[in-house]
């Protein structure tokens, strides 16, 4: 048998143990937080962590409308539905207008 036959061997044994291991692997960042739509429903979770070039998040949601979703970071630790108004303004450093497509530019 070639070297290549021996190679694929242990390629067909070593791939089910990394997707195995892969399948063990706890999500990164803090404890999941509920994500919720406006009449307080559960839709997912998100998770939120520091790392050395500033704040990462991880978002896990379902039953959200089809096409590209936006999130923003609030003033306030807080996110009451209905109106979502306990989160305080957007956190927006740089003054932007609000909507990706703004013609001032998104925040």
């Amino acid at each position: 048998m070639t070297n290549w036959g021996a190679g694929m061997r242990t390629l067909l044994f070593l791939v089910p143990l990394i997707l195995a291991a892969c399948d063990t692997v706890e999500p990164v960042g803090g404890p999941p937080m509920p994500l919720v739509n406006s009449a307080g429903q559960s839709i997912g979770t998100v998770r939120a962590w520091q790392t050395a070039g500033g704040l990462s998040f991880h978002i896990n949601a379902s039953g959200l409308p089809h096409g590209l979703h936006g999130i923003h970071v609030h003033a306030v630790g807080r996110c009451d539905p209905p109106d979502f108004a306990s989160a305080g303004p957007h956190w927006n450093p740089l003054g932007k207008k609000h909507g990706l497509n703004n013609p001032a530019g998104p925040h």
